[in-house]
């Protein structure tokens, strides 16, 4: 009864937006409406005429999305040494198993980078397969930190995890001790953007910040947790041999 219920949900809801995006009479903004549903059904439901380069745009985009989709199968197949039914039969009886499995495919899907994908995959199978609690719990938390990377932060943060340095000040500051630590040294090419970056990565838990003595040099260190999303990045590389740095 509650599958049938969601169902009319889903279907009540994506009527709703193929009406509204009907009501805005077609055009241009329609079909940028409809490109950013990515979802034919709203298309067939606004019943608006797309242009022949948005429907190549469109398809393209579906076709993408499904290419990550079975990136992200393989890899959790491979990972888990099992085939997709086994993962989807062992996510059935638990409400976070179903849940992690559908945020990961749904990340997988929109995600850029392919090490990403896989990563997700990865995160998959070791939390549908496993009967411990506390491990589905903390792969639900690394595909949700896996999700919210993009590439930017994802070097930022690799930045804390490998190389010579585990501590880094943005700038230098009035303690010379900093000096040639710091992250706008080391990637120069971010310094426009690097506060947002580490802002970002600060509130999703993935560093913490420490203060020294009486200077205003805030140094900024990696969390287990930013650890734990690295190391899931590094491995999906080192399944196809990619140094994460590529």
């Amino acid at each position: 009864m509650a599958n049938t219920d969601d169902h009319e949900r889903q279907n009540t809801e994506l009527e709703a937006r193929g009406r509204y995006v009907a009501s805005v009479g077609g055009g241009a903004l329609a079909q940028a409406l409809l490109l950013v549903e990515a979802n034919p059904a709203a298309a067939a439901l606004a019943g608006a005429a797309l242009s022949p380069m948005l429907t190549n745009l469109f398809g393209k985009l579906v076709e993408r999305r499904h290419a990550r989709l079975q990136v992200a199968i393989d890899a959790a197949c491979l990972q888990g040494n099992c085939t997709f039914d086994d993962i989807i039969r062992a996510s059935l009886p638990h409400d976070k198993k179903l849940e992690l499995l559908a945020a990961a495919l749904n990340g997988a899907a929109l995600a850029i980078d392919e090490r990403k994908v896989r990563a997700l995959g990865n995160s998959i199978a070791l939390g549908v397969l496993q009967d411990d609690e506390a491990v589905v719990d903390e792969q639900v938390r690394i595909a949700e930190g896996l999700i919210a990377l993009d590439a930017a932060d994802a070097k930022v943060l690799l930045l804390f995890i490998v190389g010579d340095k585990s501590s880094f000040s943005v700038r230098p500051g009035p303690d010379a001790r900093r000096f040639g630590n710091t992250l706008v040294e080391r990637l120069p090419e971010a310094q426009n953007v690097i506060d947002a970056i580490v802002a970002r990565l600060s509130s999703l838990g993935m560093i913490s910040d420490e203060t020294f003595g009486l200077t205003t040099n805030t140094v900024w260190h990696a969390t287990d947790f930013g650890r734990a999303c690295v190391e899931a990045l590094i491995q999906a590389g080192q399944d196809r041999d990619e140094p994460l740095s590529s």
